[in-house]
């Protein structure tokens, strides 16, 4: 393999290695936003449930 191309291999795995991390990012900034959205819900949802009984 010449140098080029062993560079230009390089590039490519760490292109791929790039694309998946960015995927992962994306899933797990995902996953941080539903959750904190049913944080929000269940919250708004107590706060309902004690105005409703006077607690």
């Amino acid at each position: 393999m010449t140098a080029t191309a062993e560079l230009e291999a390089d590039v490519a795995h760490a292109e791929r290695e790039r694309e998946e991390a960015y995927a992962a990012w994306r899933a797990a900034h995902r996953a941080y936003f539903d959750a904190d959205i049913r944080l929000l819900h269940a919250r708004l949802n107590l706060a309902d449930h004690q105005k409703e009984n006077g607690s």
